[in-house]
């Protein structure tokens, strides 16, 4: 009897178990990242900012408060302002923008700060790879030129490249990509595996879900 209870009890473990695995995937798949966003993690911007002034600061807390896209641009481009905006200044905004909807207008203001001559960080990188949303050919540029420029990718860079491809339907590259961040040994968070789950959903790719779960699992982010 003790034998059987034992038995009884390991296959009531591994049912739910097994549960818990389907439900998270379904839920990884059907929902995508803004699941792993609802744990309460950061929104995926990160990149190692350079030291900054009280006036970048300022400006920085100036952009977070603006009601409006415009609003943004004002700040950004009054004549006062202009000479102490930096990488964290420029990412600030980019990362407003998207926030209003506007990624078009984000990735204007990028390109248009680069060709003023505002040295781009990983954080900034990081932003603009999320407002490509699913421009996989324009992610994987922005990718090329952070790497061209002497910039470290971060567990965040992969994260929003990932999603890009994600969104495009290009499964292979973010598969190829989390190869790549293990090799780089770049720790996966739980947005990367996420958007990789879901990108393997999403193409049909079930056994691959399966496989990556079991990755998220074996590490220290395992969900409950």
């Amino acid at each position: 009897p003790a034998e059987e209870m034992a038995r009884t009890t390991r296959d009531t473990q591994m049912m739910v178990s097994s549960r818990s695995r389907l439900s998270w995937l379904v839920v990884a798949c059907c929902v995508g990242p803004s699941f792993a966003l609802g744990l309460g993690l950061p929104p995926p911007a990160g990149g190692r900012r350079s030291s900054r002034g009280t006036q970048q600061q300022e400006l920085a807390r100036e952009i977070k408060r603006a009601p409006h896209p415009q609003d943004v641009l004002r700040v950004l481009h009054d004549e006062a302002n202009e000479p102490h905006v930096d990488e964290y200044v420029l990412g600030t905004a980019m990362y407003a923008l998207r926030r209003f909807g506007d990624s078009p207008g984000a990735l204007r203001l990028f390109e248009q700060s680069l060709g003023r001559g505002v040295e781009p960080s990983t954080f900034t990188f990081n932003v603009a790879l999320l407002a490509a949303g699913r421009d996989v050919q324009k992610a994987l540029h922005y990718f090329r030129d952070l790497e061209q420029r002497g910039l470290t990718p971060d567990v965040f860079t992969y994260g929003a490249l990932i999603g890009a491809c994600r969104k495009g339907n290009r499964v292979q590259t973010a598969l190829d990509l989390y190869d790549e961040m293990l090799r780089r040994e770049v720790a996966p968070d739980v947005v990367t595996f996420t958007e990789l789950i879901a990108a393997c959903g999403k193409a049909g790719q079930w056994q691959k879900a399966l496989e990556l779960f079991d990755d998220l699992q074996a590490s220290s982010l395992a969900p409950d």
